[in-house]
């Protein structure tokens, strides 16, 4: 699948990096290596996929930096030696191959938070313009449509035969407010407010903080790096102002894990 653009999270050591602020997504790693674990006793084929070939090939192409880039792929690699002990095949030939981008006839790969960005925007988005995207259903249904295909195409370019594919996203309970809806609307605010506003010198909370290191790269390239520290700072105060995370009403968030296999 070929994307034109990246906006990758933000790198290195700093205040605002992902390397310190990813904990959020480690928790949904760590409940989703649970299940992928599950999944490799169930359903992966050693002795198929390592028939032809002593090297086990596994790709992550979910976080790019900080310290959730190789946690799954370690975990794979365990759970894929015990299956093979289990068999009773022997360990010495053995080789695992860790990618971190796409490469054909892979046997496994993991992705956590990163499917989503592979979906693209309306073209307007690009021209560095504030505006209001078309709502309700039937708009929903058209966007489903026009991307619907994608992930089966790449993954019948990328997976080998029997390989296996896990999926993590992050979703929306049907029928439920959601926080992550929610601070989404309100940076979606302080953009269309910043124009009135100065920056602030607080420092913004970790919740924030967060976003900041998902979401600058993609900020900054719509709008101009001039803007980032000032939205984020007027973000900072709404989501104090607003006191959602008192409010039970608000569910934390959901999570979408997918398992699959390439028969």
């Amino acid at each position: 699948m070929t994307s034109v653009e990246s906006f990758p999270m933000n790198d290195g050591n700093g205040v605002y990096s992902y390397l310190h602020n990813s904990c959020m997504q480690r928790r949904g790693i760590d409940v989703a290596v649970k299940m992928i674990v599950e999944a490799i006793t169930e359903k992966l084929d050693v002795e198929l996929l390592l028939s032809s070939s002593s090297i086990f090939r596994i790709v992550d192409s979910g976080c790019s930096v900080g310290p959730n880039t190789c946690f799954v792929v370690e975990r794979v690699t365990e759970s894929i030696k015990l299956k093979y002990q289990c068999q009773g095949l022997d360990l010495k030939n053995l080789e695992f191959q860790a990618f971190l981008n796409d490469q054909a006839s892979l046997q496994f790969i993991h992705s956590s938070y990163a499917l989503q960005w592979l979906l693209r925007v309306p073209p307007q988005v690009t021209e560095r313009k504030i505006f209001h995207l078309e709502q309700g259903e039937d708009s929903h249904s058209r966007h489903a449509t026009r991307h619907r295909g994608g992930l089966p195409r790449a993954i019948s370019a990328e997976l080998g035969a029997g390989g296996l594919m896990a999926i993590l996203i992050p979703s929306t309970p049907p029928c439920s407010k959601s926080i992550v809806d929610l601070l989404v609307q309100l940076l979606e605010s302080a953009l269309m407010e910043l124009v009135s506003l100065e920056a602030s010198e607080v420092m913004a909370n970790a919740t924030v903080m967060h976003i900041r290191a998902g979401w600058e790269g993609l900020i900054k390239a719509h709008f101009g790096s001039e803007i980032v520290h000032p939205v984020f700072e007027h973000f900072r105060k709404k989501v104090m102002e607003s006191s959602i995370f008192a409010k039970p009403c608000y569910s934390r968030k959901a999570e979408t894990f997918i398992f699959l296999k390439r028969l």
